[in-house]
């Protein structure tokens, strides 16, 4: 019987080939089907998307930084692998998974580490602080529970969720609080970042949408932020604030 959580090896080299671009179309539609019917395939499909995707992203941004950029990627899944351990999903698909999530973090905070200051280290906290504790996330229900017993908060869902799949959750600590992030991935193969705490997270931003709504630019990632109330809440990727607050609205 095979693992529920790995694929075998020929077919997962296939899936890599079809991501790079390496599959003719008559054998692209009859993988698109497999993909379609098996869940593991599917998480494996939109990782290396994701990862290649961002990758792409970090040598168009910071091509003469684009090595600086894979090693501190490198570190990250390091630090990753770390936290998970005790995971029960192990094997290869976790690197792809790890490895889009570290591009991500790296490129999304990379304007800040090549012009620093402090304004722009403290918003960028909340998305670089280093996981203390992290699950692949199978559905936003089970990402939202694990997150509301971690920190004991009761975390609600990230905005549009039929339109951002999660696929990875963790915790965080910041110097005064704890804080949950998860890792979102939308149809287009962009990924977002979703935060979540009970103390607020960023001091400064423009308002844009309605007026609960303010966003912070950084370089090609904007944040955008708010709160209820009661929690306080970011949604950080790059792309145009506009698509951030059509999310959010």
């Amino acid at each position: 019987m095979r693992d529920p959580n790995s694929l075998p090896n020929d077919y997962e080299e296939q899936i890599h080939a079809a991501v790079d671009g390496e599959v003719q179309p008559e054998d692209w539609e009859r993988l698109k089907g497999q993909i379609e019917s098996d869940p593991v395939a599917q998480r494996l499909y939109f990782d290396l998307v994701a990862l290649k995707e961002a990758t792409r992203k970090s040598k168009t941004l910071h091509p003469e930084k684009h090595e600086a950029v894979l090693a501190a990627c490198m570190d990250r899944i390091a630090e990753i692998e770390r936290v998970e351990k005790t995971d029960a999903l192990i094997g290869r698909m976790r690197y792809a998974l790890t490895a889009a999530v570290a591009c991500l973090l790296v490129a999304v905070g990379y304007y800040n580490w090549s012009h620093p200051n402090q304004s722009a280290q403290n918003s960028m906290l909340p998305l670089r602080a280093a996981a203390t504790g992290a699950v692949e996330a199978r559905s936003v229900n089970t990402a939202v529970e694990w997150l509301s017993r971690t920190l004991g908060l009761n975390v609600q869902p990230p905005p549009a969720k039929p339109i951002l799949r999660p696929i990875r959750a963790e915790v965080a600590r910041l110097p005064d609080c704890n804080l949950g992030r998860l890792i979102l991935l939308d149809t287009d193969g962009s990924l977002y970042t979703y935060v979540i705490s009970d103390r607020p997270l960023f001091q400064e931003g423009e308002t844009v949408g309605d007026n609960r709504l303010r966003c912070i630019r950084q370089g090609n990632l904007n944040i955008l932020y708010w709160t209820d109330g009661r929690f306080y809440y970011g949604l950080a990727g790059q792309c145009d604030p506009e698509v951030l607050v059509e999310l959010v609205e």
